[in-house]
């Protein structure tokens, strides 16, 4: 995929998402445990996306004049999230600081590779990535990541260190 299309994936990426969330939100107002519920609709929603940008990249790749691997993943940070949404991230998720995999893409690299949605990102390419803090939501260092992945896979292959949900760490490319 081209670098621009790859960016432009992303970009539709987050307004596809962004544009749910309202609607989300509203729904999830009326229930109870109403963060815990807000976020696993939002990061099951932008598991969905994800999925269908990956899809129209990988079926489109012949139209583009260079193309560029996609790991078939996504992250996120509790850096992204609002601070009153970050302790419940903790149970919804299982992430309190860093970067974890919200989303492994069925028939990817990642997945092929034994990428788990759930896992805590330790390290990419042997370096940890940087632990965001973030007083307001902020989604640059989620950026950020994507960038340096990007960059890590302009060789076609990628080395990230994982830690499972069962405890187990696990090093894959």
């Amino acid at each position: 995929i081209a670098t621009r299309s790859l960016n432009v994936w992303r970009q539709w990426t987050i307004l596809v998402a962004l544009a749910c969330l309202p609607a989300t939100a509203l729904a999830a107002r009326a229930e109870p445990n109403t963060h815990q519920e807000m976020l696993r609709s939002l990061i099951a929603q932008d598991a969905a996306v994800a999925r269908v940008g990956y899809r129209l990249a990988i079926a489109n790749r012949d139209l583009c004049p260079r193309t560029a691997p996609l790991p078939g993943f996504l992250v996120h940070s509790p850096s992204q999230y609002a601070p009153e949404y970050r302790a419940d991230l903790r149970e919804v998720a299982g992430l309190s600081s860093g970067f974890g995999i919200a989303a492994v893409i069925d028939n990817s690299p990642a997945e092929r590779a034994g990428l788990r949605s759930g896992d805590i990102l330790l390290k990419v390419e042997g370096e940890a990535p940087a632990s965001p803090k973030a007083a307001k939501a902020d989604y640059g260092p989620v950026e950020a990541l994507n960038a340096r992945l990007d960059e890590a896979m302009v060789d076609q292959t990628l080395e990230v260190a994982v830690l499972h949900r069962n405890g187990t760490q696990q090093t894959l490319s």
